[in-house]
């Protein structure tokens, strides 16, 4: 293994397990150091550099391109999670001697660039889907946080149980992920496509597929360094193209396709005659002809067609005014459901270390170009009081870092009581759960007649976090309830009690 191959394995390595644990929502990654890690993927750095200016972000961004500059495409085979994942499969695949790859495979990078101007014009109008789709960040954070996650949960809990008819009680259930059937589908649809033409072609869904991997190949084409074949010493072997997993070395021409070469070296130590190698770019004389220069041209000219059709386009088309009206609660630090429609890229990071498990990858609840951003999932959880682990994971700048005091007053809701469903007003049954586990006493009781209570709401305190809602014991709909804002306001400070604001872990809740 040459010394360029061990060095691409071994940060590879780091960057997959440590990505993976702070997409799993391990404690073992801390919020800080996540944010570092994230920093250095293109498509969040670039976000997080626009909407709150996170400095690593921005030196992350700029890092990528330059890197890409100098060497090419090493994001894809270095720190991208999705082509880390498809590495493993490859490495299997390999083993598997009935399959046959890879060699020099066609070009079908116009897919690509149509992606990329899709994910550009996604970022320009704010349409979330369009941006973290087919983004290879937010795709592996999707299997992890809508998939794996659920299932070590499931694992961990039939583990437990086992202990438990043993008569070991050390360790406790886990809380399920609410992971709605149709985003699962969605994370599985990608982690199964991408699987299978890893096996069969190795990078075949970077390089037709990839609005990362397009923009890079863009990029690529001017590299200062790239992978070369030295025509004086190559005898045509073609050992080189049989261990390409990028598909882009024609070893009979003796000429790489550099914009698709993913910079994972498994060629240049196969190679017998050292003919392959990094070497400085060799510029064309003027005279010379460069069937390169002709491709980036052709492929800057269809994506700036794609870019500009996009741009032309009414947001109308890409369903920005589908909005339903019974609109969901978005976290706090997104500002505005507009805002985090803008800039979301449905990761699930925020979702995989949610605490309390309130929030939900969406599937339609936001309309169509809203798809799998998260929300609130009212009533089967609420937002701890005392929590803002969703700012700080954020990847992409979405949900906006806020101080615990700044959140504890942003009302992401409000408050709505039903009084002709509530058990008081109706059935004179005593209760108060929902006064009761109001950590900002926005819903409290008043005498309604003697020796019963009653609730009643003060919006003007209310933060919209929902454990009123989950409190409720009104079935199916309950009777009191939280009501999405399209804009995020300022709740006045709460009433705090002299036994302080309710917890999660409160022993009183729900009666």
């Amino acid at each position: 293994m040459s010394p360029l191959k061990k060095i691409r394995a071994a940060v590879s390595v780091v960057f997959f397990i440590a990505l993976g644990i702070f997409f799993l929502g391990s404690s073992l990654i801390p919020p800080g150091a996540g944010n570092v890690l994230t920093s250095f993927q293109l498509i969040p750095a670039i976000s997080k550099s626009l909407t709150v200016a996170f400095w690593p972000s921005v030196i992350g961004a700029v890092l990528l391109i330059a890197l890409t500059f100098v060497f090419g495409r090493v994001y894809c085979s270095f720190l991208c999670p999705l082509g880390t994942t498809q590495d493993i499969v490859y490495r299997i695949s390999r083993k598997r001697k009935k399959y046959k790859h890879f060699g020099m495979l066609p070009p079908f990078q116009w897919i690509a660039y149509a992606l990329l101007a899709i994910t550009v014009s996604g970022i320009v109008f704010g349409v979330s889907l369009l941006t973290g789709l087919f983004d290879p960040f937010s795709i592996a954070g999707r299997i992890a946080a809508d998939l794996i996650k659920p299932g070590l949960s499931l694992l961990w809990n039939l583990v437990n149980d086992g202990l438990n008819a043993l008569g070991v009680y050390t360790f406790s259930h886990e809380a399920l992920p609410v992971i709605s059937l149709a985003t699962a589908l969605i994370a599985a649809f990608f982690l199964i496509g991408t699987t299978i033409l890893s096996w069969t072609r190795g990078r075949l869904y970077c390089n037709t597929v990839c609005p990362v991997g397009a923009l890079l190949g863009l990029i690529s084409r001017a590299s200062l360094l790239r992978i070369t074949i030295d025509p004086e010493t190559c005898v045509k072997c073609g050992k080189c193209a049989k261990v390409c997993k990028a598909g882009c070395i024609d070893y009979k021409n003796k000429s790489i396709d550099f914009s698709r070469c993913v910079a994972c070296m498994n060629c240049i130590p196969e190679c017998p005659e050292k003919s392959i190698a990094y070497r400085p770019a060799r510029k064309p004389t003027v005279k010379e002809f460069s069937p390169e220069r002709r491709e980036l041209i052709k492929d800057s000219l269809k994506y700036g067609i794609g870019l500009g059709v996009s741009l032309v386009l009414p947001a109308s088309l890409f369903g920005k005014e589908i909005f339903p009206s019974n609109k969901p609660v978005t976290p706090p630090g997104s500002e505005s459901v507009d805002r985090f429609m803008s800039w979301c890229t449905g990761c699930h990071i925020c979702v995989s270390h949610c605490p309390t498990r309130v929030l939900k990858p969406s599937f339609l609840e936001y309309g169509l170009t809203g798809m799998l951003i998260p929300r609130m999932d009212y009533p089967n959880a609420f937002c701890e009081y005392n929590c803002k682990t969703c700012t700080e994971v954020c990847p992409t700048g979405a949900l906006k870092p806020v101080s615990l005091a700044a959140k504890q007053t942003i009302q992401i809701g409000r408050v709505s009581l039903e009084k002709g469903r509530c058990v008081v007003y109706q059935k004179e049954l005593a209760c108060g759960a929902c006064a009761e586990i109001c950590p900002t006493h926005a819903v409290y009781l008043v005498d309604y007649k003697p020796g019963l209570n009653g609730p009643e709401t003060d919006n003007s305190i209310c933060v919209g976090c929902g454990a009123c809602q989950s409190a409720c014991p009104v079935k199916p709909i309950q009777a009191i309830f939280v009501e999405g804002l399209d804009q995020h306001l300022t709740a006045k400070k709460p009433k705090v009690s002299q036994e302080g604001p309710k917890s999660a872990e409160s022993e009183e809740f729900p009666f």
